[in-house]
């Protein structure tokens, strides 16, 4: 009994670690992003959001 509620407590721990890692990963990823984004010119900036939306119409069909 104590072996079951031992490895259910290490299967539970090894799940909320890997959970932990994908959100430490997503905001990583968004970190990444937001300065790339911040570092764009005015003009690159308007272009990107063009291809952007051109992409989501695209999608659209």
């Amino acid at each position: 009994m104590v072996l079951g509620e031992y490895a259910a407590t290490v299967i539970g721990m090894e799940i909320l670690r890997e959970k932990h890692s994908e959100v430490e990963k997503e905001a990583r990823d968004k970190a990444a992003i937001t300065m790339a984004i911040n570092s764009l010119s005015y003009s690159e900036k308007k272009r990107l959001n063009i291809s952007l939306k051109n992409l989501a119409v695209r999608k659209a069909y």
